[in-house]
């Protein structure tokens, strides 16, 4: 008896994922379905589970077959999938792998905005006194579009030809398929940290409804009403209304007529400008002109020869003021001169050169200028100088002998 054949875990999980590949029948299937738990992590993958009424079966869509879709996928959606049944090696799931999808028909997605417009309104993002006014001369312009299309050309050339003073912030993005919100919301950050942006164009040429559905997403919705910098939505054709439109601050009906809203036409700006000029010039005239008779009159009213008389006056005792203010300095300064002769005269009488002059014969002093008036300052042997009216003898202590008694 042959014994039992043991599989390791991952031989197993490898062996049923050959035997799901292997079979035609579960490659290149259509599944129709509803999308749920939808989701997209930084990989770009997008995971959700496609679900009936009675079971459901786990979904993933690579990033390289995401950015070929013509509509964003969300929760709720009817769609028709195309992929194969595989396993997940390392898990044992087995799941769809999806190459392309397509929404499965229009009521339930109209079903879906219907719901998603009902409640953005409730919470207020539709309202009109939320909406942020529009610049009249923008300044620095953002332009959140795809640089592919033909709505940045148009743009471009309306700008350039109505505005061209206008500096221009171009954010590129995808205003299709699965990236085409992350992008745009990106997009919406990116603008609003810039400084002096004035007013954002969010723009995207026409195409079918499948196509301007990004433009419905929630996501997408909340970053245009959280946009600090007001934005007008321009998407798809005048008939074609998206979310976006409806939360956005201004509305165009094309790209180009965002532009031609957006930016004042350079001729009409000339001609305002010119008015303004000779508005501002005839303005100053006007006011030059009426207080020159403003004047005239004061001039002749009675008020004015009464004041300038006061005028007058108030001069006359201001003048006063200054002459004696000088007089009276004038008197310190003299005052202070003769206090100075006073002490350079009692310097005079004390200085010791001077009793020499009055006849008495000699100073005596120390080496270092003291005046030695009496024997107790002298020790033998010491020096000293003996100051004459006519020079200095330098002398040194032989012996002391006190006043009454013999040497």
């Amino acid at each position: 008896m042959l014994s039992p054949r043991v599989f390791e875990v991952w031989e197993l999980n490898k062996y049923i994922k050959r035997l799901l590949e292997d079979n035609r029948h579960l490659q290149c299937i259509w599944v129709k379905g509803e999308i749920s738990n939808c989701r997209q992590p930084n990989s770009g993958h997008l995971y959700f589970s496609l679900i009936d009424s009675e079971s459901s079966i786990k979904c993933v869509m690579y990033k390289d077959d995401l950015i070929n879709l013509r509509f964003n996928p969300q929760n709720g959606q009817q769609v028709l999938i195309l992929g194969s049944v595989s396993v997940y090696q390392r898990d044992g799931n087995y799941q769809i792998y999806v190459h392309d999808m397509e929404p499965l028909g229009l009521g339930s997605v109209q079903v879906f905005l219907e719901e998603l417009k009902r409640k953005l309104l409730a919470e207020g993002l539709f309202d009109r006194e939320n909406k942020k006014s529009i610049v009249k001369y923008p300044r620095k312009i953002g332009i959140l579009t795809s640089l592919s299309g033909a709505a940045i050309q148009d743009i471009l050339s309306i700008i350039k030809r109505r505005y061209p003073l206008a500096e221009l912030y171009i954010y590129p993005a995808f205003v299709q398929g699965i990236q085409a919100v992350k992008t745009l919301c990106a997009g919406i950050e990116a603008l609003n940290e810039l400084k002096g942006i004035d007013v954002i164009i969010l723009a995207r040429g026409g195409g079918s409804s499948e196509d301007l559905s990004v433009f419905n997403d929630e996501q997408l919705a909340r970053a245009i009403y959280k946009s600090k910098i007001p934005i007008v939505s321009a998407v798809g054709h005048e008939t074609d209304f998206t979310i976006a439109d409806f939360v956005a601050d201004l509305r165009a009906p094309t790209p180009s007529a965002a532009a031609e809203l957006v930016c004042p036409d350079r001729e009409e700006l000339l001609v305002y400008l010119k008015n303004l000029k000779k508005r501002l010039i005839d303005s100053f005239n006007s006011q030059i002109e009426r207080r020159k008779e403003k004047l005239r009159v004061l001039a002749e009213h009675k008020f004015i020869t009464i004041t300038m008389g006061r005028i007058r006056g108030e001069q006359q005792r201001i003048d006063f003021l200054a002459y004696r203010l000088l007089q009276n300095y004038k008197n310190r300064i003299q005052q202070f001169r003769s206090e100075l002769v006073l002490y350079e005269q009692l310097l005079a009488k004390t200085d010791p050169r001077s009793v020499l002059k009055k006849g008495i014969y000699c100073l005596v002093t120390d080496n270092n200028g003291y005046f030695l008036n009496s024997i107790t300052q002298y020790k033998p042997g010491e020096t000293f100088k003996i100051i004459l009216k006519d020079g200095i003898i330098q002398g040194k202590v032989i012996s002391i002998t006190e006043e009454g008694k013999d040497e």
